[in-house]
């Protein structure tokens, strides 16, 4: 990923605090359920998002030793898709991209995309 390292530390700090949002504020049930997600750590939360995006929009992304040449650029741009309909309580106005003080904020949802997809595939867990 070609991305300037305190932005991608960023935008995943956004996409944790949006788990956070939804622990706090939502209710699920089956495999989105939330009623244990107080003590979660960050590989617990972002596999609740992965579990989430393979409900809302299908399909699944994480590669395996079955899928491994996925293609990263059509992913991202189905999750781009998915965040930019906004399932999650992430910043989308301008003035709170602007706020968070990314080196591109004008990529704000692709960097947000490839930061989760990267997330979603990484081989090491980040507790």
């Amino acid at each position: 990923m070609n991305m300037n390292p305190m932005d991608i530390y960023t935008l995943l700090g956004v996409l944790i605090d949006a788990v956070d949002v939804e622990i706090e504020h939502n209710d699920y049930s089956g495999a989105l359920d939330l009623s244990n997600a107080k003590h979660w750590n960050i590989s617990q939360k972002i596999d609740w998002l992965y579990k989430k995006y393979v409900a809302e929009r299908g399909g699944k992304i994480r590669l395996s030793k079955y899928s491994k040449s996925l293609n990263k650029d059509i992913t991202v741009s189905y999750i781009q898709e998915w965040l930019s309909g906004l399932p999650i309580a992430i910043p989308h106005y301008y003035s709170d991209i602007e706020d968070l003080r990314l080196s591109d904020s004008e990529n704000y949802f692709t960097n947000l995309a490839t930061v989760l997809w990267e997330a979603f595939n990484a081989e090491d867990t980040y507790d």
